[in-house]
């Protein structure tokens, strides 16, 4: 006799998983991510002013522009929702990881400016990071580690069992 598999079960895990990782990043989208403080010639200009995630999402990616690349760490994090979706979990683990390196970018900003208005007369400076942050980078790896498990999951479930005796035919006695 052969080795035989176990039958794949569907796995509700890789949908809450999907589902807390949206949660967490809408949630940060509602909340406020980060404080700039502005500078025009050196010089601390008004008050410092907190940016909530949905503005960050919609307009981060002009920060191309001024070298700053955080805003691109939602498209391996929509990838790894994808191939998560698919089972993917390795794929999904590594896209994921890939987007939360990528907005560690974010923390350039302590020390480089961007550009406040469209002459270049001022600029900002990260002043701190605040929830919307957190809970944007929180999204990313909680589908690293998720996926790490569900993993870990799918190979036990696959690993191969070993043969079951199979009782034979009874055999009748005359």
């Amino acid at each position: 006799m052969g080795a035989i598999r176990r039958p794949t079960r569907p796995d509700p895990a890789r949908f809450l998983l999907l589902a807390a990782s949206l949660l967490l990043f809408i949630v940060a989208c509602a909340l406020p991510a980060v404080v700039f403080r502005t500078f025009s010639g050196g010089v601390p200009d008004g008050d410092d002013k907190s940016s909530a995630g949905i503005v960050l999402l919609l307009i981060g990616g002009l920060g191309i522009f001024a070298g700053q690349f955080a805003w691109l760490a939602n498209f391996p994090l929509a990838v790894s929702w994808f191939t998560l979706l698919f089972r993917a979990y390795r794929l999904s683990f590594v896209f994921a990881l890939l987007a939360a390196l990528i907005a560690l970018d974010t923390l350039a900003l302590y020390s480089n400016s961007i550009p406040a208005d469209e002459a270049g007369t001022r600029e900002q400076f990260l002043i701190h990071l605040q929830a919307g942050f957190f809970l944007w980078l929180a999204a990313m790896l909680l589908v690293a580690a998720g996926s790490v498990v569900l993993r870990i999951r799918q190979k036990r479930a696959n690993s191969v069992v070993p043969p079951v005796d199979t009782p034979s035919a009874p055999t009748t006695i005359k």
